[in-house]
């Protein structure tokens, strides 16, 4: 177990100066998508509606953001809590997540710097149950279900429930 001090000595929590919960527009539902040779979703070239997360010039673009919410101190430790200190160990009846089958995220935590740079971001989708962050410096840890459960209670509670329901595409 890490405790509050050492989780926030870890990348990227330990440079950024604000870090933000957002949803977002998945990508478009009727997109043309093609699998690549690992078996994986390839985005489509040319969709037609912007979707996923949008950093342009290192700066979050809010174009297609439906809510964002800046974490407090108590809200950033309890996230840190959830990916640093929760595992198989301990834990009963755990499912492992399978391969993404669709990774179509709707949901962000985004690590800013003082003049509002991303520094980094960790993208969530709930419907396949996977992640991936932008420097793949970070991640949420151990993959199983009720980590995912755990997130998406998370970002429920600090006023993002967009993206955490199926429904939500």
């Amino acid at each position: 177990m890490f405790t509050v001090t050492q989780r926030l000595k870890k990348y990227p929590f330990s440079i950024a100066a604000k870090i933000l919960a957002i949803s977002y527009v998945g990508l478009p539902k009727n997109s043309n998508r093609t699998i690549d040779s690992a078996g994986f979703p390839k985005a489509p070239e040319e969709p037609d509606t912007i979707g996923g997360i949008i950093i342009e010039n290192d700066h979050l673009k809010y174009d297609n953001v439906k809510q964002s919410k800046f974490l407090t101190r108590e809200q950033i430790e309890k996230f840190s809590d959830i990916i640093f200190n929760y595992g198989y160990s301990g834990m009963k009846n755990y499912l492992i997540t399978s391969l993404p089958g669709c990774f179509e995220p709707r949901n962000s935590i985004v690590f800013l710097d003082k003049n509002d740079r991303v520094i980094d971001h960790l993208d969530i989708c709930f419907t396949c149950h996977a992640s991936d962050s932008g420097s793949r410096k970070i991640n949420v840890g151990i993959d199983c279900k009720q980590k995912y459960d755990m997130l998406k209670a998370f970002f429920i509670s600090v006023g993002v429930p967009y993206g955490t329901s199926k429904y939500d595409q």
